[in-house]
């Protein structure tokens, strides 16, 4: 967690508000408005100074070598256009209380979870005031079944080393939750072709978690806390201010959960009979350029994540298929994946009646490492970022058919 100071104004990164109610330090706990320029100049502990920019980073410990990008970059757009990024001398007012919260991963027993163990945090974010919440998470929200799920997240651990299973094109997992539960690591690298970066990353996000969601009882959901933590910070900070709504961004399963069932989660937030739940926009998947949707879900490129999303073909989903068709014993007709009819998302929250949400769309992020697909969000981005995001947006313009609707773009 970093917290940055640039000449006067304060950039948040991530979930780094949080951390100013971990620290024993009355420095952290004073509130940053009634600080003078000088004294945070003092309480930074590294100094970044290049051109016209100085950066203050408070924080317990940073490398020199860490970087922050400024200036332009031909990365993200096309060769003919920049993207300009200038931290200048330029002051201008700051727009108070217009920060976020991610809650990813945060509803567990050890955590956020709705019972007088949790009290003291549930109030520490109520007396934050977010303006936006992101729930469920973002790279976390693969295979998370929030509704029709019996308990917790939701996990299928059947479903989850289903798909892991057949990134060898080979599937030998048992198709039962006691058998997988009881099976050996060895066994377990063995049904993913020996390839330890998968097998950790299925013990660590999915493993481990389906093992804690198995303690809850039967109907203990996960998304009627976050309905019930909704409705306690909006009524705790409407008694300040009657017109103040928490804005909540759905983070979508779209490997495992078909368009509607989606629309169904995004629905039951915000028709809930407890309180209901003021989606503004939702994100569809996370993380999608990374060596995860590579491996699993077959995105060789970016529009391989676009047709999957726009309800058409992804030819190496079907080549997979074609693979596995003889050990999957498939009915006729019947897909490995979602078909495409059931995850025409893009239509589904765009160009339905009465329904007009939002799309958050992956980009890759940019990074001259040379690696091009990485197993979880926090490595290093890849080299394929450029042809990524040169395809991404090249879709902004892309309109439903027969309609002035677009896509995902407002």
């Amino acid at each position: 967690m970093k917290n940055l100071f640039i000449k006067k104004h304060l950039l948040v990164l991530s979930t780094c508000v949080i951390s100013f109610l971990f620290f024993n330090s009355k420095i952290y706990s004073q509130d940053i408005d009634t600080l003078e320029w000088e004294e945070i100049v003092d309480l930074a502990d590294t100094i970044f100074n290049s051109g016209l920019d100085t950066i203050y980073v408070i924080e317990d410990s940073i490398s020199e070598t860490t970087g922050f990008r400024t200036g332009a970059s031909l990365d993200c757009t096309t060769p003919a256009s920049t993207m300009s990024i200038n931290l200048n001398k330029t002051v201008k007012t700051i727009n108070k209380g217009q920060f976020g919260i991610n809650v990813t991963g945060m509803f567990t027993k050890s955590t956020l979870y709705g019972d007088t163990y949790s009290e003291d945090q549930w109030q520490w974010l109520s007396d934050l005031r977010p303006k936006v919440l992101r729930f469920p998470g973002g790279s976390s929200s693969k295979f998370m079944h929030l509704l029709t799920g019996d308990k917790g997240y939701g996990y299928d651990i059947v479903e989850i080393t289903r798909y892991f299973d057949a990134i060898d094109n080979d599937l030998e997992a048992p198709s039962d939750e006691a058998s997988i539960l009881a099976s050996s690591e060895a066994t377990m690298l063995e049904w993913f072709g020996n390839n330890n970066d998968i097998l950790n990353a299925y013990q660590d996000e999915y493993l481990t978690q389906y093992t804690y969601q198995e303690l809850l009882t039967s109907g203990d959901r996960f998304i009627d806390h976050f309905i019930r933590l909704i409705e306690k910070i909006e009524t705790d900070n409407q008694v300040f201010d009657p017109t103040y709504r928490v804005d909540v961004i759905v983070c979508l399963n779209i490997l495992t959960e078909t368009a509607e069932d989606c629309l169904d989660i995004v629905q039951y937030l915000q028709s809930n009979p407890v309180h209901n739940v003021n989606v503004v926009g939702v994100e569809m998947g996370n993380e999608t350029a990374n060596k995860f949707h590579k491996q699993i879900m077959q995105f060789g490129e970016f529009d391989d994540y676009w047709n999957y999303i726009d309800g058409q073909a992804v030819d190496l989903q079907d080549n997979l298929e074609e693979d596995l068709e003889e050990i999957l014993d498939l009915e006729p007709g019947e897909p490995f994946y979602i078909p495409a009819a059931d995850r025409n998302f893009l239509y589904v929250f765009r160009n339905r009646a009465g329904v007009n949400y939002k799309i958050g769309l992956c980009a890759e992020g940019l990074n001259g490492t040379g690696e091009i697909f990485n197993i979880l969000p926090d490595e290093d981005a890849g080299s394929r970022s450029v042809d990524w995001n040169v395809a991404l947006r090249s879709h902004y313009g892309d309109t439903h058919t027969g309609t002035s609707i677009k896509n995902f773009t407002q």
